[in-house]
């Protein structure tokens, strides 16, 4: 309620003033009773967080010994915690965003994801359907799989070093909108080049891969990192943080089936004249997010970039504090085993269940359907779990369940594929129960992310490091990733993985022709290349889910440690000065407060 009155509510705010709850504030013009009685004070609820000054935004509690307390448990602490904060159930900030604005927002994933899948598919369409040299696929995919890791802490270090602050004044862009503009017209651009290769000789194809990929790993390490970091410094807790996110797998389901409809398309006839048109999609799709940089702009929480020092001494402290490692560990297992899965769906339809051309990607569309609507369905059962405050629920324990549930999926496919039902049928069962029980861990994984970040945050006044924690995570999920393609791609050439190029042997209009050859490819693998798939499948992903589960039910951030997550982040966004521990602000060089970095 924006006012209310009455001896009950005065002596609530008194009480929730003193607990840090609501900034209650007396409003002019109260009116006394009919019976003439003295006016009664009015209240209202502290404003949103759009509408408190960005100066009071970086009020929060100092600490000198901050970098020693990393070393320990991985929480950041500081001299002043030892007198606990208590915070109600009431969430006193938001961002001030209604549903509109927020999905707005998550549209940033749209394009990046249509991207992303070009960079995932790419290298199976470029040896399966145009035949690029397999040896050469296998070092360039080896030197994607290194180079592509390393862009992600490269980018998140000179986001934070503000390089292109003089470009884009900070007063205007912010701090995330600039990177993530220019390099989401990169990344479009690589994406539509990717299928107009000049040539379709297997060296000059391989080469092709290698150049537009190089360009794809740091332009989208940068425009994921930009949005991981915008979205936590936009909303500063985890129930919106949670609807937000209901959002992003929206999008980003949205902008991976834009991205990969072309592509299945080139699968089934890679003509010229196909992939050409093909391209212009693919960069119209990959510009359509360009609406979410107003929102981006918001990303204004003051700082100081004097406070990040050297790339070494910046990624040094972060591996120092317990709980970043532990999340670390979690996602390079994530993106090994869920890496393995997308990389192998392909040559387990086609080697597996004998699908190739149109028919393959018919069943691919179904696959895609039946994930799509699982997810719909789930969205909003996770949603509703993680936007509602529950002190006393712990959500590792629950995101632990649920994704240990997900071995029931390579028991499924066991079963099935001893029974006379059609070949596809099985695979879409597997693909459909793992959707079902690992669908809230993109909630969870960024839930605890955030925490990590906010810890962070408290720990030294002025120090922000979104996008320094944003690629750490993603460097760990994409060495996982990058494991997972070089498991894939050198395991298949070891296994004796041998095919013919149709479209040097055929001609385009050709059809019976390119099928036929389709065809023999399909069918003519040795029995090992089977064995192999099979490994990946029953053996490789299962280890992996057992290990993900093991690191989500121990992760150390719950219960009290919530807590105070949450009451310092009521500091750190709250307008009220009353709420400043020790009355400082992110100052200048010359002692005077500052809305913006020095």
């Amino acid at each position: 309620a924006q006012a209310m009155s009455g001896p009950f509510w005065t002596r609530w705010c008194a009480i929730s003033r003193k607990r840090e709850w609501l900034n209650c504030v007396p409003m002019s013009g109260a009116q006394g009773s009919a019976e003439g009685n003295a006016p009664t004070p009015q209240f209202q609820v502290r404003a949103p967080l759009g509408e408190v000054s960005s100066a009071a935004r970086g009020a929060t509690r100092s600490n000198s010994n901050a970098n020693s307390a990393e070393e320990s448990n991985g929480a950041p602490t500081g001299e002043g915690d030892e007198e606990p904060f208590e915070i109600g159930t009431v969430n006193a900030v938001s961002s001030g965003h209604r549903w509109c604005r927020k999905a707005r927002f998550a549209s940033a994933l749209i394009s990046g994801m249509s991207s992303g899948s070009v960079l995932l598919f790419g290298k199976d369409i470029y040896v399966l359907e145009l035949a690029a040299d397999v040896n050469l696929m296998g070092a360039f995919g080896t030197a994607l799989a290194i180079w592509g890791p390393f862009t992600n802490p490269f980018s998140g270090y000179c986001m934070e070093k503000n390089i292109l602050g003089k470009i884009f004044p900070w007063e205007r862009w912010g701090r995330r909108a600039p990177w993530y503009l220019t390099h989401l017209i990169g990344a479009a651009t690589c994406s539509c080049l990717m299928w107009l290769p000049p040539s379709f000789d297997p060296k000059l194809l391989s080469f092709w891969f290698l150049a537009m990929g190089s360009g794809l790993c740091w332009t989208l390490a940068v425009v994921f990192a930009s949005f991981q970091s915008a979205r936590v410094e936009i909303y500063p807790l985890k129930e919106e943080r949670s609807e937000v996110e209901a959002y992003s797998k929206i999008m980003a389901g949205l902008g991976s089936g834009l991205g990969t409809m072309p592509q299945l398309i080139i699968a089934a006839a890679a003509t010229r004249l196909v992939m050409t048109l093909s391209s212009v999609f693919l960069l119209a799709v990959g510009l359509v997010s360009l609406i979410s940089v107003p929102v981006f702009c918001e990303a204004r929480v003051p700082h100081d970039p004097g406070k990040i020092g050297s790339f070494f001494r910046e990624f040094w402290s972060l591996s120092k504090n317990g709980t970043m490692r532990h999340l670390l560990a979690y996602r390079f297992i994530e993106g090994l085993y869920t890496t393995t899965i997308l990389t192998s769906s392909l040559y387990y339809l086609t080697f597996i269940d004998g699908l190739w051309g149109s028919t393959r990607s018919t069943y691919v569309v179904v696959l895609g359907v039946v994930l799509a609507a699982v997810t719909i369905i789930l969205i909003p059962c996770w949603t509703q779990f993680y936007r509602v405050r529950r002190p006393g629920v712990n959500v590792n324990t629950v995101s632990a369940i649920s994704l240990g549930a997900s071995l029931l999926a390579p028991l499924v496919l066991l079963l099935l594929r001893s029974t006379p039902v059609p070949g596809p049928v099985p695979f879409i069962f597997y693909c459909a129960v793992l959707q079902i029980f690992i669908t809230g861990q993109t909630f969870w994984r960024f839930v605890v992310l955030a925490w990590v970040i906010d810890e962070d945050a408290h720990a030294v006044d002025g120090r922000r490091r979104e996008a320094l924690f944003a690629g750490a995570v993603a460097f760990a999920d994409s060495i996982g990733r990058a494991g997972a393609a070089g498991l894939v791609l050198n395991g298949m050439a070891l296994s004796g993985m041998n095919l013919e190029s149709c479209q040097t042997v055929c001609n385009d209009d050709d059809n019976d022709c390119l099928e036929e050859c389709q065809q023999a490819n399909a069918e003519g693998q040795p029995a090992s290349v089977k064995t192999y798939i099979d490994f990946l499948f029953f053996v490789l992903v299962p280890i992996c889910q057992v290990v993900a589960t093991v690191l989500v039910y121990t992760f150390p951030i719950y219960g009290e440690r919530v807590e105070r997550i949450y009451a310092k982040q009521e500091v750190l966004y709250s307008g009220n000065n009353n709420l400043r521990e020790n009355g400082s602000a992110v100052h200048g060089e010359d002692g005077t407060s500052q809305d913006g970095p020095k």
